[in-house]
């Protein structure tokens, strides 16, 4: 809960160009890809390696929902076929820039232990139910295909963004100002 009410924005660099995203949100992804949280990306990858032929189908409910959005987002990039939309896992030279997905922090003195990456080429898809809101509208349409999000229309959490209480507040205002 904390998390999703963070409601503040940071920006991820994707392709050279910066997108607006869910800040706390935003950190969670970035946990899972580094220090011990690398270990879901270890498995992933064995996985990947040991059934050669397995895509990756990632999902989540709620705030896990709005994390593996950003980590597939991380994970990933375009398929060749742009009629479909669809999404494969990226060559590891397009992962974060930052020390991420290093299988443990180097020693005194020792190499620092290689990069664990995922398998590239291979279909990666997100279902997300019920996230809170997550991604800028234009990381929305850049990453068409990668992400399906499904939500009870009566759900509050879906809704709720830092815009959304901004415009809130703002209306709250007038009404409380209205001398009429």
């Amino acid at each position: 809960v904390l998390t999703d009410m963070t409601c503040d924005y940071d920006d991820m660099l994707l392709n050279g160009r910066a997108y607006r995203v869910h800040k706390g949100i935003y950190a969670s992804a970035r946990r899972l890809l580094s220090g011990q949280g690398c270990r879901v990306v270890a498995t992933l990858a064995a996985a990947l390696e040991e059934f050669p032929t397995y895509g990756l189908v990632m999902t989540g409910h709620s705030l896990g929902g709005g994390v593996v959005s950003l980590l597939a987002i991380m994970l990933s990039t375009p398929g060749n076929d742009p009629e479909t939309c669809a999404f494969v896992t990226a060559a590891p030279s397009s992962y974060p820039s930052s020390p991420l997905l290093l299988a443990g922090s180097p020693g005194g003195g020792e190499a620092p232990p290689p990069r664990i990456t995922l398998p590239s080429g291979r279909p990666i898809h997100v279902y997300a139910y019920g996230p809170p809101a997550t991604l800028s509208a234009s990381l929305r349409l850049a990453t068409r295909g990668l992400i399906t999000t499904i939500v009870n229309g009566t759900d509050l959490v879906p809704s709720l963004s830092l815009g959304t209480l901004h415009d809130l507040q703002a209306v709250a205002l007038v009404f409380k100002t209205d001398s009429s």
